[in-house]
């Protein structure tokens, strides 16, 4: 489904991502770091009960998205994770199919939630820069 502007089969509001697809990963896996910062940040910016929407703003050479939080909306593809729901739009889950929210820290002192794509990296690819980190994901 790579590159496709289709929702995978049956994914559409199914439980964790997973209706029509049996014995398969959600659409997006999380880390349990990145599960336990997503809560706690949640949790400190006053956002229990909303969602975490990722995005597709762009394609490229590179994959650019966006993370706000958000509310689930008609059509939502939605990946329950330990204490929070990721949604996306039909068009950006056939995008990020297989991909992992990470938590990242780096050397500098950088620290953020990124997605890794394993599925979209070519044979010369590395898979560790992997889209924008969201330091601040933005609080809509």
């Amino acid at each position: 489904m790579r590159g496709s502007a289709e929702a995978p089969a049956g994914a559409q509001n199914g439980p964790a991502g997973l209706a029509g697809r049996p014995g398969q990963e959600p659409i997006i896996s999380v880390t349990p770091q990145a599960a336990a910062a997503m809560r706690e940040y949640m949790r400190a910016r006053g956002k229990a009960g909303k969602a975490l929407r990722i995005w597709l703003k762009g394609l490229g050479r590179r994959i650019s998205y966006g993370m706000a939080f958000d509310d689930c909306r008609p059509g939502d593809v939605q990946v329950a994770c330990d204490g929070f729901t990721i949604v996306m739009d039909p068009v950006s889950a056939a995008i990020f199919d297989g991909a992992r929210l990470v938590w990242v820290e780096t050397g500098g002192g950088g620290r953020g939630f990124a997605l890794e794509m394993p599925r979209l990296a070519g044979p010369a690819d590395p898979v560790p820069e992997t889209g924008q980190t969201a330091r601040g994901v933005s609080e809509s």
